[in-house]
């Protein structure tokens, strides 16, 4: 039996691919661009997010990472940030601004993005508020 680890190192050696693979993930929530998610993460891609929330917990396989996608950005506008590239990950701290209707705050996240054979496999996100990072999301429909 084959089992795929997720969190395999990445094969990506080149740290300018790496940035361009960090600023993809970046752009395609930014522009709510589905086609160009699904084009950088892996089939099996797992997607985890802390608390208890409705998007709290692990999303796996590509479609339930997109549909998880949706949401998350669906009260949020996508702010500033930096991202930093290691040896098999890059990591992205981003400042994310609640949109109306929302309690007007804004959060920190960091995102770490895991890569196996070219695209992102993993993706784990922290919050600096982890109680209140509800408030920003609706209910899954």
């Amino acid at each position: 039996m084959n089992i795929t680890n997720n969190n395999a190192y990445s094969t990506i050696t080149c740290d300018e691919d790496k940035l361009t693979l960090g600023n993809q993930f970046v752009l395609a929530f930014k522009d709510r661009d589905w086609d160009l998610l699904r084009s950088i993460i892996t089939d099996d891609c797992t997607w985890v997010l802390p608390g208890k929330g409705e998007l709290a917990g692990s999303s796996d396989g590509a479609e339930r990472v997109i549909e998880k996608a949706k949401h998350f950005v669906k009260n949020l506008d996508l702010g500033s940030g930096h991202i930093h590239v290691c040896l098999n990950c890059v990591a992205m701290a981003i400042q994310n601004q609640a949109v109306s209707g929302v309690p007007d705050s804004i959060e920190h996240i960091a995102t770490v993005n895991t890569m196996r054979d070219g695209k992102i496999s993993c993706i784990n996100s922290f919050f600096s508020d982890v109680s209140g990072m509800r408030n920003y999301f609706t209910a899954l429909a």
